[in-house]
């Protein structure tokens, strides 16, 4: 603190502060989210910066007197936006700032800031996050069945819809024993030995309380070590002593169970990890296609599907209500580049997507996926065929009730259907990439597919 630095390595080095502590980022997501003027964006920012520099010198000079960079914090972002709106105007969010700013120092000074930070921010932060995201995506309609689209369904424009099933394979509550065992129901398709002794979580509707429990099963000695023990012969032990323990902590029949994972990157950093990548894969192209891509001519609907896994049910209610000049359905299947897994050229990690050929339900439109493979080739974007020869997709519930082009991208997922899958980075980037090539040819022009 009391070396005196040279000015340049001074200023070089309150650079690096500043960019490390993202000073910027929160006036940038709120002038994005409400639509400022450029003039008024600059103003938020310059004041940001100029309010940082001010907290930090107060903080070196008086009190924490240590070389630290103080920043805007997240946390207030989404309760800004909701004034804003609601008030039509910053003079508001003003004057509630000063309030709030106020309301933290008497916290602050009577200690009970200190425990408010350490026991209920994290809760905070993500459900500022998450009213960020709902507020910016504001234009995005739910339909009584539970699937969200997110476009202008009503353009006179082509519509290109992207479809991204959000459901994923779980069970819920089937029966609760006197003891306190709980025997469960599949939703999606679920292969005994990927099951047995995982850890899962169940969500309880009454409350929303979240247990914790283990798949167990019967001893060992009624079942042959080779044989795959049936699904209606687990349950999932609690740790409860009966019944009415469950029950008095909220969980009841249907309520749902979901594994109990956290998603991580491989050592490498090249692989995610992870739950449900069938289908939170689809769901984070499609979302970042949506956001990514501005178009003239076409429009772009984002659709977010349910309860593909229960037999394409969503979609087949989707489709008649986006009716789209041409239909992308994106989803994910197991890698073919496993031990012993099929004689298969292709579905191969690292390889980009699969244009589908053809699945259990639907046949690909032949020219769509040509105009694919012409831009990803011109563009030097891997690819690969598929064949979705063991499964169908949302594909057939669209290209029936749409009858209009429909095919699907195939990102390669090992090990879907269970507590743990690995999908590649590189695919998931190819697959953006290669879509929103294929866009903007078309709102350029493209072909006809009629």
């Amino acid at each position: 603190m009391n070396e005196d630095i040279p000015l340049g390595q001074a200023i070089v080095l309150g650079l690096q502060h500043v960019l490390a502590m993202d000073v910027y980022v929160p006036p940038f997501i709120i002038a994005t989210a409400v639509a400022m003027s450029s003039s008024d964006a600059a103003g938020l920012i310059q004041s940001t910066f100029l309010g940082a520099g001010i907290a930090s010198l107060i903080q070196v000079l008086f009190f924490l007197k240590l070389p630290v960079c103080q920043g805007p914090s997240f946390v207030p972002v989404g309760a800004i936006i909701g004034i804003y709106f609601g008030a039509q105007g910053m003079d508001t969010v003003l004057g509630a700032s000063i309030v709030g700013a106020l309301a933290v120092i008497l916290l602050g000074m009577t200690g009970i800031y200190k425990y408010i930070v350490r026991n209920f921010i994290p809760t905070i932060v993500s459900g500022t996050i998450i009213m960020i995201v709902a507020i910016i995506d504001s234009n995005g309609v739910k339909d009584s069945f539970g699937n969200l689209y997110f476009g202008d369904l009503t353009t006179k424009k082509k519509k290109i819809a992207l479809y991204a099933h959000m459901d994923e394979v779980g069970f819920f509550v089937h029966r609760i024993t006197e003891e306190g065992f709980v025997y469960f129901y599949p939703i999606g398709g679920w292969w005994g030995h990927v099951i047995l002794g995982q850890q899962v979580r169940a969500t309880c509707r009454k409350n929303g309380s979240i247990i914790e429990g283990v798949v167990g099963t019967l001893p060992k000695s009624t079942h042959a070590m080779s044989e795959v023990v049936p699904i209606s012969e687990m349950y999932i032990d609690f740790g409860a002593k009966s019944k009415l323990e469950l029950e008095a902590a909220g969980l009841q029949i249907g309520d749902m169970i979901l594994p109990n994972t956290q998603a991580k990157k491989s050592y490498n950093q090249q692989k995610i990890i992870g739950k449900a990548l069938d289908n939170r894969v689809a769901c984070t192209i499609m979302a970042q296609i949506k956001n990514q891509i501005k178009t003239q001519h076409v429009e772009i609907i984002g659709v977010g599907t349910v309860q593909e896994e229960a037999g394409t049910r969503g979609s087949k209610v989707a489709a008649q209500q986006v009716d789209a000049d041409i239909n992308i359905v994106i989803d994910v299947a197991n890698g073919k580049d496993t031990p012993k897994a099929a004689d298969y050229p292709n579905r191969i990690q690292g390889k980009g997507p699969g244009l589908v050929l053809a699945d259990k339900t639907a046949l690909g439109n032949i020219k769509l996926l040509d105009y694919c493979k012409e831009v990803a080739e011109s563009n030097q974007i891997p690819w690969q065929y598929d064949l979705l020869a063991g499964g169908g997709t949302d594909a057939g519930s669209v290209q029936l009730d749409a009858g209009k082009p429909t095919l699907v991208f195939c990102v390669p997922v090992r090990y879907c259907h269970s507590w743990h899958s690995i999908v590649d980075i590189n695919d998931v980037e190819a697959t953006i990439e290669l879509i929103s090539a294929v866009i903007r040819s078309l709102d350029e022009g493209g072909i006809d597919l009629e």
